[in-house]
């Protein structure tokens, strides 16, 4: 497995009759296992909006805004920051609000 998990899955796996080892991680290698973590999680995302229905595409949604938050926990910027960000990037990019999927790009 290595990867993180929530906090309450190493008791279900026991209550099940398994058996698992876990570490607590602390520091970078949690900010890495995290950011790790939304990745794995946009491409359950992507799968259950493909493939899934509309409650397990907004639980994959919710899973991804789990980890998102506590991924701003444990760096230097919060969601204020995040969203400021966001705002100035829209200002000088755009947002994503007209649906412009770029095919390509010449020369």
């Amino acid at each position: 497995m290595n990867k993180i998990v929530r906090n309450k899955i190493p008791d279900i796996i026991k209550e099940s009759g398994r058996t698992c080892k876990y570490r607590k991680i602390r520091g970078k290698e949690r900010v890495t296992a995290l950011v790790n973590k939304i990745v794995e999680e946009a491409e359950e995302v992507l799968d259950a909006y493909e493939n899934g229905t509309v409650g397990e595409f907004r639980e994959e949604m919710a899973d991804l805004y789990e980890v998102f938050k506590e991924t701003l926990k444990h760096t230097s910027s919060d969601y204020g920051d995040v969203l400021s960000a966001g705002l100035l990037k829209n200002l000088d990019k755009g947002d994503f609000s007209d649906g412009i999927f770029l095919e390509k790009i010449g020369k």
